[in-house]
This record gives C-alpha cells, structure tokens and sequence, in this order.
C-alpha cells in the first residue's frame, strides 16, 4: 500500500515534512519500547528519507 500523503498544512503533514527534510532523526525514549515496535518505527521513517540515520 502506497503511503498516506497529508497537506503540509496540517500536525501530520508537517511531521512527515520534517522527517523528509533531517538530516538525521533522533528517536527518544526508545528503551521503552519493545524490539519489534521500535523495528517497525525504523522501517517507517525509513520510507519517506532513508538517507537519515534514526
């Protein structure tokens, strides 16, 4: 399934601009978390800028 494309004018939408546009992303409050879930947030913000480490 292709991804949702939101209007940069909204909360959403201006997040994933920003996820697009680092240069590096920084995920905080990882540990608590389990591995899969933190696995599946690495594939995600892999999508839009794979070029940005997390």
């Amino acid at each position: 399934m292709p991804p949702t494309v939101w209007p940069s004018s909204t909360p959403i939408g201006e997040a994933v601009r920003q996820v697009v546009m680092a240069d590096r992303l920084v995920i905080t409050k990882g540990d608590l978390t389990d591995t899969a879930s933190r696995a599946r947030l690495d594939a995600r913000l892999d999508s839009p800028n794979p070029g940005a480490p997390a």
